[in-house]
C-alpha cells in the first residue's frame, strides 16, 4: 500500500489538469497513488488521466464541488491523504519535505506548505524556485487557527492529513462558509494533532478567469468562518491563540472584505458593525488598527506562539 493517495479533483480543466499532473509526477518522493476525481467533465481529461497512468474515477453527472471531494472517504486507502487542486501546481520537492517532516513528528495529524499565487505559470518555473525545510510548528489547532488569521497562504489543498480525519468529515457543517469552506475543513481535519507547515512556498496557485475563486465570498460566508476561527481560538488574554484572535481580527475582516463580492453594496464600518452582532468579533475590533498594530508587535517579541 502506497504511503500516500493523492487526490485531484477536476472538472472540464483539460488543459490545467495536463501541467498539474507533470507537476506531480515530477515528485522527488514517489510512494503515491495518484487518483482523478472527475467530476463529469466532457472535455478531454480521461485522455489526460490516462497520459499520467493515473486512477480515473469519474462521476456520471456533475454532483458539486464538496460531494466529489466527500468521494475520498469512500476511496482512500493509505494512512496520509491530499486532495489537489486541478489547476495548481506542486514544487518537486513538496512531498519529500513534508514527509520528512511527519516521519520524525508522530504527533503530526497535518502537514502544508504556503503558496505564491501567479497567472497561469508553467512548471519551469520552479527552477528559480529557492526552498528549505524550514516550517513553523503548532501545538494544536487553536494555534494553527491563529496563523490562518494572518497574510499567509496556507491551504486546504496544499496540505496532507490523515486518512481517519477525513471519515470523520460532515458536510453539513460546512454550508455557511461557502466558497471559503477550505480553511475550516483545513482546520477540523488537523484535529487534535500537531501541525507543520513550511516557510517556503512550494506551491504555485495559478489565477485564470475560469477559477472557483475567481468572484470573491459574500459577507455571511466571511462572518461565518470568522465566529469558527473564534471558536477555536477563544477570546481570552491569557492564551497565545486567544490574543491572537483579538488583535488580527479587524485586519482579518479588512482583508477579506476587500475580497467580498458583497463590497460594493456594504462600508466597511457598516460590515465590521454586522460582524460584531453575529459574534465574529469582540469589543476590541473598534481598536484602531494602527494601536493594535503596536499591540502585536510587542507581543511577538514576547512569545513565541503568538502569530
Amino acid at each position: 500500500m502506497a504511503k500516500l493517495d493523492l487526490f485531484v479533483l477536476t472538472y472540464n480543466r483539460a488543459d490545467y489538469l495536463r501541467q498539474t499532473l507533470a507537476s506531480i509526477r515530477a515528485q522527488t518522493f514517489t510512494d503515491y497513488r495518484l487518483i482523478v476525481l472527475d467530476n463529469a467533465s466532457t472535455d478531454h481529461t480521461a485522455e489526460v488521466v490516462r497520459e499520467f497512468g493515473a486512477e480515473h474515477r469519474p462521476t456520471t453527472e456533475n454532483i458539486g464541488g464538496l460531494p466529489n471531494l466527500l468521494r475520498i472517504k469512500e476511496l482512500a486507502e493509505a494512512d496520509w491523504v491530499m486532495s489537489f487542486h486541478d489547476d495548481d501546481l506542486m514544487h518537486p520537492q513538496l512531498l519529500e519535505a513534508l514527509f520528512r517532516h511527519i516521519d520524525t513528528h508522530p504527533a503530526c495529524t497535518l502537514a502544508a506548505c504556503n503558496f505564491l499565487s501567479s497567472e497561469a505559470p508553467e512548471q519551469d518555473d520552479f527552477k528559480t524556485w529557492t526552498v528549505t525545510d524550514a516550517g513553523w510548528d503548532f501545538v494544536n489547532v487553536a494555534h494553527l487557527t491563529s496563523f490562518c488569521l494572518t497574510l499567509n497562504t496556507v491551504a486546504f489543498s496544499s496540505s496532507i492529513y490523515r486518512r481517519e480525519a477525513f471519515l470523520r468529515m460532515d458536510p453539513e457543517r460546512y454550508a455557511p462558509f461557502g466558497k471559503i469552506g477550505d480553511r475550516p475543513i483545513m482546520l477540523d481535519l488537523c484535529g487534535e494533532g500537531t501541525a507543520f507547515v513550511l516557510k517556503d512556498a512550494y506551491v504555485n496557485y495559478r489565477i485564470h478567469a475560469g477559477q472557483d475563486s475567481s468572484q470573491g465570498p459574500g459577507a455571511d460566508e466571511i462572518i461565518a468562518m470568522t465566529r469558527y476561527y473564534r471558536g477555536l481560538t477563544g477570546t481570552s488574554w491569557k492564551t497565545p491563540w486567544g490574543r491572537s484572535f483579538i488583535v488580527n481580527n479587524r485586519a482579518f475582516l479588512k482583508n477579506l472584505y476587500k475580497w467580498s463580492c458583497d463590497r460594493p453594496r456594504m462600508s466597511f464600518n457598516r460590515f465590521v458593525w454586522r460582524a460584531l452582532k453575529a459574534g465574529a468579533c469582540t469589543r476590541w475590533v473598534l481598536v484602531p488598527r494602527p494601536l493594535m498594530r503596536i499591540v502585536k508587535k510587542i507581543l511577538r517579541r514576547r512569545d513565541p506562539l503568538f502569530f
